[in-house]
């Protein structure tokens, strides 16, 4: 019997989850939350824990990173909305077994949660290839910044000009000039919008999930702020 331990928020993926991993002879499924999970996997002693990736990116890859630390024989698996490089990134850099896409899911969830039962990686070399590809693009640059730079560029997707990330963060105007100046060089591009789509194309935050992201809104502010004073 294979023990699962299914952690997500109450959507539609993790009820086709819990349907589907239900009706798998050999499979015992229980559920947890997100904030209890780490006092439910020891309980439960779990093979395989299942991460639906609706729990934003970074909670769920501390975790999933978690697990394999504090619990090296748990498998993790992780489910994911859509399929995206980042994601793919993330799940293999935290040491995840394997990742699913909801489309992948009624077809290969039970042979997968059987490999990640044995600790198999389920990647495939393509999925391996497109990681790294992540990572050299995009996820070294965003290893370059520092900790306040990420916070002036979190700022910057908010539509903030200078003198409002200046008086966000409690610093000199000047002062968020130059980390503005630090991150469009260590990011390789040319203006503040740039630095923005940047950080949405590539997927570096959930924003969705942790901001409200608003497209539309966050638009508007841009091509505002574009043309005040960087």
């Amino acid at each position: 019997m294979v023990r699962v331990l299914l952690l997500g928020r109450d959507t539609l993926i993790r009820r086709g989850l819990l349907s589907t991993l239900s009706g798998i002879t050999g499979i015992d499924v229980a559920v947890g939350t997100e904030d209890e999970a780490r006092r439910q996997i020891a309980e439960a002693r779990p093979d395989v824990v299942v991460l639906v990736g609706e729990i934003s990116p970074g909670r769920w890859v501390a975790l999933a990173r978690w697990i394999r630390e504090e619990h090296p024989g748990v498998g993790v698996l992780v489910v994911i909305p859509r399929n995206r490089a980042c994601y793919l990134a993330w799940a293999v850099r935290a040491g995840a077994t394997g990742i699913l896409t909801a489309e992948e899911m009624p077809e290969l969830l039970a042979e997968t949660v059987c490999r990640a039962a044995k600790e198999e990686s389920t990647y495939t070399e393509e999925q391996i290839e497109q990681a790294k590809r992540w990572w050299r693009e995009v996820g070294e640059k965003w290893e370059c910044l520092t900790e306040r730079e990420r916070e002036v560029l979190e700022e910057m997707v908010r539509g903030r000009a200078n003198r409002e990330i200046a008086a966000a963060l409690g610093v000199a105007e000047k002062t968020v000039e130059k980390h503005v100046t630090e991150i469009l060089g260590k990011l390789g591009v040319q203006s503040r919008v740039e630095a923005v789509l940047w950080v949405l194309r590539n997927g570096v935050w959930d924003w969705e999930s942790e901001m409200g992201f608003d497209d539309k809104k966050v638009g508007i502010s841009l091509l505002t702020n574009s043309r005040r004073k960087r």
